[in-house]
């Protein structure tokens, strides 16, 4: 019940995430993008263990205190590796897998900002990606709006939107008002792009499917 962006930007990168979440029977509205150690994660995957990744990262980061995203990149990799490992053979084929995307300064404090996919215990730069329940649908129209010369501003629009787009009534297990941080290169502080502008992207995504018969003149 999961959808999350990660994009490169000119300027640094955006990492975009839904809040809909499952816990047993009941559907609940959480962040799913969490700051740690001057970085940014999003992950998916069964709740239990994503909110064991969580707790184990918290522990890791504490007791390593890594000095770049490099040696973040590492813990992410072997945390990743050993819950897969541990669940593996209790749940159904592929419930154990968990998937994440890390994104920060390469000095933590300084550098420029890059993007990891982590998975299978295995991570790669990348410059774009949707991973996640709702990520078939959001790579459909993504694909074609995302710029890598585009600013962390213009991006962060641009994910917000394809977000509400999916959301609802597109992929019924994508929801909630979209989570979107941004981190420039140069620049340790993560902000959060504000309320407003939220909202005027989603009214945007539910103004667009409206207008789509007009569009392609049905």
């Amino acid at each position: 019940m999961t959808l999350i962006i990660g994009a490169e930007c000119q300027d640094g990168i955006v990492l975009g995430s839904d809040r809909r979440l499952r816990r047993g029977e009941e559907v609940e509205h959480e962040d799913k993008i969490f700051q740690m150690n001057n970085s940014i994660i999003g992950c998916v995957g069964l709740t239990g263990i994503r909110d064991d990744f969580l707790l184990i990262m918290s522990s890791e980061i504490a007791r390593i205190r890594p000095r770049s995203l490099y040696e973040l990149k590492v813990i992410v990799e072997d945390v990743v590796n050993d819950l897969s490992d541990r669940y593996r053979g209790r749940l159904g084929p592929g419930e154990e897998q968990i998937e994440a995307i890390l994104g920060g300064l390469e000095y933590l404090n300084s550098g420029n900002a890059k993007l990891y996919h982590v998975i299978g215990g295995y991570a790669e730069s990348i410059r774009f990606l949707c991973i996640g329940h709702g990520s078939p649908y959001a790579t459909s129209i993504s694909k074609f709006l995302y710029r890598r010369d585009a600013s962390v501003e213009e991006m962060a629009k641009m994910i917000t939107f394809t977000i509400a787009w999916v959301a609802e009534d597109i992929d019924a297990s994508v929801g909630g008002k979209p989570q979107v941080l941004i981190a420039k290169n140069e620049n340790p502080s993560v902000e959060t792009l504000e309320d407003n502008i939220v909202e005027e992207m989603e009214i945007k995504a539910k103004e667009m499917k409206n207008k789509l018969k007009d569009i392609i003149k049905l």
